[in-house]
Formats: structure tokens, sequence, C-alpha cells
């Protein structure tokens, strides 16, 4: 159980930096 939620946290984990710059390049673009 607890290798599964550390994949989870590491799934996680990488999904919020991929997603940070991607919500900041979106953010600049909707200022635009």
């Amino acid at each position: 159980m607890w290798y599964l939620m550390g994949m989870i946290l590491e799934i996680v984990m990488l999904i919020n930096i991929i997603d940070i710059p991607l919500r900041k390049k979106s953010l600049s673009q909707n200022c635009f």
C-alpha cells in the first residue's frame, strides 16, 4: 500500500512540475 501512495505522490509532483509552466504560459497568453 505504501509504495502505491509513494507512486501517486511522485506522479502528482511530476504533474505539478509540468503543469505550472503551462499555466504561466496560458496566463501570459490570456493577458494579451
